[in-house]
């Protein structure tokens, strides 16, 4: 797949627009994310559940996500750790 197509020396500017919405992210929920992703492809439906659940177990437990919400209720730039 194809999802844009640009001249060479524009190439480092068209990834940096294209990946700036998961670049903000934090760290662990993208990790967290991929990785999910990454083990689903074999997974059965039962499976893929209990996978989800536990994924967002551990990232709304996490310092990130007391972060997120922080930064947005003092409406600021959150300042990721990863953990």
């Amino acid at each position: 797949l194809i999802n844009l197509s640009a001249p060479a020396h524009e190439l480092d500017k068209r990834v940096e627009e294209f990946i700036a919405d998961l670049t903000d992210k934090s760290p662990l929920t993208m990790w967290i994310t991929k990785m999910t992703v990454d083990r689903s492809l074999d997974a059965d439906t039962q499976s893929l559940m209990v996978m989800e659940h536990l994924a967002v177990g551990v990232v709304l437990q996490s310092n990130d996500a007391a972060e997120g919400v922080s930064a947005f209720l003092e409406k600021r730039e959150p300042v990721w750790t990863g953990s």
